[in-house]
């Protein structure tokens, strides 16, 4: 596959998308610009720039007439719904005034503003341009060697915490230094004590960050064009490295993924009689090969780690973990923001001006400096009312339906698109986790989201594994 300068930009940016830790600008200047420049953003901007050159000053464009006449009305109508909601919302600064000056509400909407735009590109690029095998490859190529890389770092931050080096202190540095990503704890909290036990991050400063970055993954492993041993070895690694984050939120979507996975696989299974002959991808008859393998690795998990894991599942019911104080106390105060405004939301962005009036006294003490919803539904709900919770439920019912459909969709004997399943069920894990944090600038939730666009809407589908080694 012959790449354009703008291509290979965006592959680097595909590769860097789990390097959220790192602000380019601060690292470099120690200069805090208040919101994060991380590498991801800067290739993809980098990418956009040699597109629009190439384009018009090149003889061989970067965007072919294909690939702009395939923009689908719904990614259109997603994109400037988007912004009509958070454009609305700004009337809320003015019925759910906080104790802020306009002059600083203003600000913070127009910053989150652009970068929602910012987000949407990330959406809106996989999702036009991702069509054909060969595509599909790159992608998922890039996609794979970003998690190897995150396997590989979280070794390293195993061995350190016991055993501490200077040189990957210093590669931490550079891997925590976007301040607009606060650094999560790095040790194991419960029974009200910090345990002595590491939770891995990798590049991404949140253990629950990387459990959200690995869920959108991972089922890509159904369909990626390699050996078996290569995703089966990749496969456990995930595995292991998702319970070593001990997120609860990230566990949570894994779950929730298994029923969106069983879900879509038995409708693949009452499809159609013809379905099995002309299609081979290794996810339809390993489904519950899959299930089994993921109780029985957390089973044995939990018995070689001494009962812990069921420990840290059994601490959600704990109604003294601050943990889950955090989140109750935030998700308190962002519903009774939304009745302060209910039809417009206080705003996109405003939560935090209105936290401090609207929480109970003891959750003053819940959260970091800049407090968040902790629920990224509930946010949208709170910051852009009836109409963007409206918005919202209209825009999942349409990826659900189109989903559900394809998926059981026989042209001539043949499933629409094979990527669909996997596409479907990344985005589901990652958007049942963002039920328990709202940080919504993490560029692979949004390139999940074009994926599974892609996926649906892509006319000449990709083939998984040849037939003739589907069954390797």
């Amino acid at each position: 596959m012959r790449m354009t300068t703008a291509e290979m930009l965006y592959g680097g940016s595909l590769l860097t998308l789990p390097w959220v830790g790192v602000g380019l600008v601060h690292f470099l200047s120690g200069i805090d610009p208040g919101s994060g420049l991380q590498p991801a953003w800067a290739l993809l901007a980098l990418a956009l720039l040699a597109a629009f050159a190439q384009n018009f000053f090149s003889a061989r464009p970067a965007w072919k007439y294909r690939d702009l006449q395939s923009i689908p009305l719904s990614l259109t109508a997603f994109f400037l719904g988007s912004l009509l909601v958070v454009l609305v919302s700004g009337f809320g600064l003015r019925t759910a005034p906080s104790l802020e000056p306009l002059s600083s509400t203003w600000w913070r909407w127009g910053r989150q503003l652009v970068q929602l735009l910012i987000m949407l590109f990330f959406l809106g690029w996989p999702g036009i341009w991702t069509r054909g095998r060969d595509r599909w490859h790159f992608t998922l190529d890039l996609l794979f060697l970003g998690v190897f890389i995150q396997v590989v770092y979280g070794i390293f931050q195993e061995l350190n915490f016991y055993h501490p080096q200077v040189w990957f202190s210093h590669l931490e540095i550079f891997f925590t230094s976007n301040p607009s990503i606060l650094s999560g704890s790095d040790r194991l909290y419960l029974n009200n004590t910090l345990q002595e036990i590491p939770r891995l991050r990798g590049t991404m400063s949140e253990p629950l960050y990387l459990g959200n970055y690995l869920l959108m993954a991972w089922p890509f492993l159904l369909v990626w064009r390699r050996s078996a041993y290569l995703r089966l070895g990749l496969g456990f690694s995930i595995a292991a490295l998702l319970l070593l984050t001990w997120s609860r939120g990230a566990w949570l979507g894994a779950v929730g993924q298994l029923m969106v996975f069983g879900l879509l696989w038995l409708r693949m299974k009452t499809g159609g009689q013809q379905q099995a002959k002309n299609w081979h991808p290794p996810a339809k008859p390993r489904a519950l090969v899959v299930v089994v393998f993921v109780l029985l690795f957390f089973l044995l998990a939990n018995f070689f780690a001494g009962g812990i894991l069921f420990q840290r599942l059994m601490a959600s019911f704990n109604n003294q973990d601050w943990s889950n104080l955090t989140r109750l106390y935030s998700m308190k105060a962002a519903w009774l923001a939304f009745l302060q405004s209910p039809l417009v939301g206080v705003g996109w962005g405003q939560f935090a001006f209105h936290f401090p009036l609207l929480v109970d006294p003891m959750g003053l003490q819940s959260q970091f400096s800049w407090p968040v919803v902790n629920n990224f539904p509930l946010q949208i709900l709170c910051e852009t009312g009836l109409v963007g919770a409206t918005f919202l439920v209209g825009a999942v019912f349409y990826l659900i339906r189109k989903s559900w459909l394809l998926v059981g969709e026989l042209d001539h004997g043949q499933l629409t698109h094979p990527m669909v399943l996997p596409a479907a069920v990344g985005v589901g894990g990652v958007w049942i986790q963002l039920m328990t944090f709202s940080q919504y600038n993490l560029p692979h939730i949004w390139v999940g989201l074009g994926l599974l666009l892609a996926a649906l809407l892509d006319g000449q589908p990709p083939k998984s594994l040849p037939a003739d080694k589907a069954g390797a």
